[in-house]
């Protein structure tokens, strides 16, 4: 397989010919610096150049602190010698900044209005898309963090946990003041849907479900419909009896144990592979608690969407934040905010403060939360923080909180009413800890959120210059900047399946932007990789093949089905089989009661459930669309 390096430096020309800029430089100083750091210079060090290009972009010019492992052009402003831009991406970066050939000689300052070639094209923009496309190509290459870097996190982990502790420090007439003002947002914009949550929860109208996720007491595929243990405060709530039995003339005494607050499972902290430099934590949650989230989960979710002010919240259609953050950038009318720890910065006290009014909920949430969770250590730490990742009731929950504070925020927590609230439809909405609100409130939002203890990413949030991101896209000028990275790691042999079809997805998105020289590259070893078989296939088709993308190209066609009468394609597809995991008796009639319609999806659920433990490629007639 060819190295990073051969597939940079190819993209480096393609970027290169796309903006009519020369690379000759950059291309020498890659070489020079990846032979002293190795692969790391594409995975750490580039991402940490495009974070200070943003914000640069963002400020209108290049701060002295930043680009500090590159060097500068030297300015020469009246009597002195100022930094301009780095020498590094020059001919990119003369697109978007001045120089020290432009008339404004005080070097690095954005340029007041983007550059147009005469076809139209948004030069500025496509520069900036170019530097980020060859800073991030590899940013996101799955690997496990170094074991130091995974300890930094756990104890980042613990410290912020314990700092959420005590909420009566300082002002607590002001903290008390802003929870009512809260509580007040929320009986507007979110009791009807609470208030229906309730009445489900009440009549045990709740339809739990199972996460495709691990769990913290190792139960697997279709054991997690044996439920041996539940935990006593599930009880009030959630019975046993009505959630866990088909009905009541199932009731089987002493099948189950009940077990008290001190002998729960505790959620088990987990570190999984995300980039050299990031660890992602995430925290199993036991199976019953994981089954009574999802219930919660997926009775709140769809009210949620489908009320009156749904149009502040977003859960599974990221396009409208997306949108919302094109605008903005076109514009300068809206803010994107982004949050670090949002998910483990949720105290459980802020939570059951401003929900306090809705007791049956609040109740019901706390039974169905994990109080305590295992280190990777062995030690068992209690929790202070609502939930951790992983939990199926932190994305509703923190998308709720924080667009409550945004709206309050943007209401100056003065007053609240359902016109007022109204109005700023379209201009706030929150997906998760991806946050838009009008720019001219971004400072206000910031100030209140940051008095609950929350944490703003000013390095991924943006309100001053013409660049917004939100939900994964990005936009200069109010024209797209996103980029294309390569998730896993680059094949070694024919035996690396999930990178081989990560690579064959990874080409497929560079296709469709027309990266010709880099495609070539990549053409050339997924085919070898693939033992010649890497037909040209429509993107709906199962082989793993080359979809023509951006440049039209002709579909292969090597028979047609002798039965079915549709054009067909010899081809690897994937081969992934779900592990044996039978389940029968009592818990296969609650699976089949719980989850109808699963039959005919799945003929052979009660046999095999789980996620594949491997997966393998099998050549294959298969239809080309």
């Amino acid at each position: 397989m060819k190295s990073r390096s051969d597939i940079w430096l190819a993209m480096l020309v393609d970027t290169g010919m796309a903006c009519s800029v020369s690379t000759s430089h950059d291309r020498e100083t890659v070489m020079r610096r990846v032979k002293a750091e190795g692969d790391s210079f594409y995975t750490i060090t580039l991402p940490t150049f495009e974070k200070d290009l943003l914000r640069s972009v963002e400020e209108g010019r290049i701060p002295s602190d930043l680009f500090r492992s590159f060097s500068r052009r030297k300015v020469r402003k009246k009597n002195e010698t100022v930094r301009g831009v780095p020498e590094f991406f020059g001919g990119f970066l003369d697109l978007l900044f001045t120089s020290e050939t432009g008339v404004d000689v005080d070097g690095g300052r954005l340029l007041p209005e983007p550059i147009l070639r005469r076809d139209d094209i948004n030069v500025s923009a496509l520069a900036l898309k170019s530097i980020r496309q060859l800073c991030l190509l590899f940013s996101k290459e799955k690997a496990l963090c170094s074991a130091e870097k995974i300890d930094q996190a756990i104890q980042s982990y613990v410290d912020v946990d314990k700092a959420l502790d005590n909420p009566l420090e300082g002002d607590i007439e002001f903290l008390v003041s802003r929870i009512r003002f809260l509580q007040r947002v929320l009986s507007i914009m979110y009791a009807d849907v609470i208030s229906a949550v309730e009445r489900e929860i009440d009549h045990f109208e709740l339809v739990p479900a199972h996460g495709p996720g691990a769990t913290a007491d190792a139960v697997r595929g279709n054991s997690k419909w044996r439920f041996l243990t539940w935990n006593d405060r599930l009880e009030e709530y959630f019975p046993y009896g009505m959630y866990c039995l088909p009905n009541a003339s199932y009731e089987a005494e002493g099948q189950v144990e009940y077990l008290p607050l001190d002998a729960e499972i505790p959620a088990k902290l987990v570190s999984v592979p995300k980039t050299q430099s990031t660890p992602r934590l995430i925290a199993e949650e036991p199976a019953n608690m994981q089954y009574i989230q999802q219930s919660l989960m997926r009775s709140l979710v769809p009210k949620l969407e489908l009320s009156r002010f749904g149009s502040f919240v977003g859960f599974t259609d990221q396009t409208p934040n997306q949108e919302l953050a094109c605008i903005g950038s076109r514009d300068g009318s809206l803010a994107t905010l982004d949050l670090s720890e949002a998910s483990d910065r949720v105290p459980y006290w802020l939570v059951a403060a401003v929900f306090g009014r809705f007791p049956t909920f609040v109740g019901a949430i706390s039974s169905a939360r994990s109080k305590t969770v295992q280190l990777p250590s062995g030690e068992i730490i209690s929790l202070r923080k609502f939930a951790s990742m992983g939990s199926a009731l932190t994305f509703p929950l923190e998308t709720m909180l924080f667009s409550m504070i945004s709206v309050a925020s943007c209401l100056g927590w003065s007053s609240a009413s359902r016109s007022a609230i109204s109005r700023l439809a379209g201009s706030v909405r929150v997906y998760g800890d991806d946050i838009i609100v009008p720019t001219d409130k971004a400072a206000s939002v910031i100030e209140g959120l940051e008095s609950f203890g929350f944490k703003v990413n000013r390095n991924k949030s943006f309100w001053t210059g013409p660049f917004r991101e939100s939900c994964g896209r990005e936009f200069l000028f109010g024209l797209p900047t996103s980029v294309v990275k390569c998730r896993e790691k680059l094949p070694e042999s024919q035996n690396c399946v999930k990178e081989i079809v990560s690579l064959v997805s990874f080409r497929n998105l560079l296709a469709q932007e027309g990266y010709s020289t880099t495609i070539d590259i990549l053409d050339k070893e997924i085919t070898y990789l693939l033992r010649g078989r890497f037909p040209f296939v429509e993107e709906t088709s199962p082989v793993l093949g080359r979809v023509p993308g951006r440049y039209p190209m002709v579909i292969d066609h090597h028979r047609d089905h002798p039965y079915l009468h549709r054009p067909e394609v010899r081809g690897y597809v994937i081969n992934a089989r779900s592990p044996k995991s039978v389940l029968d008796d009592v818990p296969a009639l609650l699976k089949c009661l719980v989850t109808p319609g699963i039959s005919q999806l799945q003929p052979d659920h009660l046999e095999r459930s789980g996620r594949p433990r491997a997966v393998g490629l099998k050549l294959a007639w298969a239809p080309v669309c």
